[in-house]
């Protein structure tokens, strides 16, 4: 059975004119740091594609929205968290029972 987990773009602090050269935007992170503090993220992880994909979705258009002004959201550094990718990559099951909440 396969399983997923939802990867999501690094937007790199203090970088104002795009992205750095060698980055291309192409840099993926299962958790983003918050202020330092990576508790405030979680790894998305799933057994379902057809979840996967409606969680991608579900992501990348909160993060389409704009702050009032028509002004790009940025997380406390001034960082431009507005239209952030998301992309979704096949795990091993032992890597998905590695993260997977505990109840």
């Amino acid at each position: 059975m396969p399983y997923y987990k939802l990867l999501k773009q690094f937007i790199p602090v203090g970088v104002y004119n795009g992205d750095p050269e060698w980055s291309q935007g192409n840099t993926y992170v299962e958790v983003l740091p918050d202020g330092g503090d990576i508790n405030n993220d979680k790894v998305d992880i799933y057994d379902d594609i057809t979840k996967a994909e409606v969680d991608k979705g579900k992501k990348e258009a909160e993060d389409k929205i704009k702050k009032p002004g028509n002004i790009d959201k940025e997380d406390k550094y001034g960082k431009k968290i507005t239209n952030r990718k998301y992309k979704i990559v096949e795990i091993t099951q032992e890597e998905y029972d590695a993260k997977k909440p505990k109840v």
